[in-house]
């Protein structure tokens, strides 16, 4: 995806090493927001409250 001229992936390592980057689904298509997933919890949550969605990405996420 494309925002602003910048390249965008469904999911990253964050710079951090430890953490991933995701697009916040819930957000799109009004919107563009990323959301950090530092532990288990977060991503837990992530995948409840729809902001990661699609089988793939959920599997990459989980």
């Amino acid at each position: 995806m494309k925002i602003s001229g910048k390249s965008w992936r469904s999911i990253w390592l964050e710079p951090d090493g430890w953490s991933a980057g995701v697009i916040d689904q819930t957000r799109l298509p009004h919107e563009f927001a990323t959301l950090r997933l530092t532990d288990i919890t977060a991503v837990e949550n992530a995948i409840r409250n729809m902001a990661v969605r699609g089988a793939p990405l959920i599997g990459a996420t989980a």
